[in-house]
């Protein structure tokens, strides 16, 4: 099995979540198919440098850096889980 690669825009979304709207990390990682350490990883990535957190260089496959576009367009259950969990919270 391959490892999952998320762009910047996906990641800054799901710290999003956790920081601005004060859902739990759990909640959040059940919701969008992510382990709680990698979003707690996130969290703190982004704490430590918000201006240049999550570079895109690196990112196999993203277009324009954020690689939200293609996931969605292929229908990537990532994308689902964002579309199932915007629509669940309010």
């Amino acid at each position: 099995m391959q490892r999952r690669k998320f762009g910047r825009k996906f990641k800054l979304e799901a710290v999003r979540l956790i920081k601005d709207r004060g859902v739990a990390v759990a909640q959040a990682a059940r919701d969008l198919d992510v382990h709680e350490n990698v979003l707690r990883k996130w969290v703190r990535e982004l704490s430590t440098d918000p201006q240049h957190g999550f570079p895109a260089a690196g990112i196999a496959g993203s277009s324009g850096g954020s690689g939200w576009g293609s996931r969605r367009a292929a229908g990537d259950p990532q994308a689902d889980a964002w579309r199932t969990f915007w629509r669940t919270y309010p």
